[in-house]
């Protein structure tokens, strides 16, 4: 049948791990999760979403236990972010290693706690949409951090660049391993089957 794909809160995967598996068994083939930040600090208090540690790991290891693949979202250049704390993030993600990931640059969407944050910081104008901004959250950094504390705009862009390089070559490092074993055991194969027909 034609599977699907969903998104999900990783907490309801702790709570009611056998979701996974009924998920797999209605056909859902892949779950995207919004995991943001890797730093607890960040999530509770700035974002405004206490998530422990280790549920992410764990809704993750529920999924692709059950075969479900996982799409991990993640946001960079939040007010108090620092690099270490984006460094987090990257940790988390080297640890979860979902077959799909974004990397996204905050933009406080009006109506939101965090844009009024932002506001009242002046990280953004209120008016900022009606500006017309070249700005993209998919390319370069929205809000105006001071830093330090936070990294600086060209500072968060080769963050972003270093992020998803460094996963892509760790993933290109895992399919030449796996093409690498995969010679080995057809070798073996090889090596066994003219013992065989001697």
């Amino acid at each position: 049948g034609v599977g699907f794909f969903t998104q999900a809160r990783p907490e309801c995967f702790v709570v009611n791990p056998e979701k996974a598996q009924i998920m797999a068994d209605m056909g859902c083939k892949i779950v995207g999760l919004g995991v943001e930040s890797g730093n607890y600090w960040l999530r509770k208090n700035v974002l405004n979403r206490p998530m422990k540690d280790g549920i992410v790991e764990t809704a993750v290891g529920s999924l692709k236990e059950a075969g479900i693949m996982v799409a991990a979202y993640y946001i960079i250049g939040f007010p108090y972010e620092t690099e270490a704390m984006v460094q987090q993030t990257i940790d988390l993600h080297r640890r979860i290693k979902p077959e799909r990931f974004s990397v996204r640059f905050l933009h406080p969407f009006p109506g939101t706690l965090i844009r009024e944050l932002c506001v009242r910081e002046g990280y953004i104008a209120e008016d900022y949409e009606d500006l017309k901004q070249d700005a993209s959250f998919f390319t370069q950094p929205v809000l105006n951090l001071p830093s330090p504390p936070h990294p600086t705009r060209e500072r968060l862009i080769e963050l972003r660049k270093e992020f998803e390089t460094n996963i892509k070559v760790e993933m290109k490092k895992k399919e030449v391993q796996l093409e690498q074993k995969k010679i080995e055991l057809e070798q073996e194969i090889q090596r066994k089957a003219k013992l065989l027909f001697r």
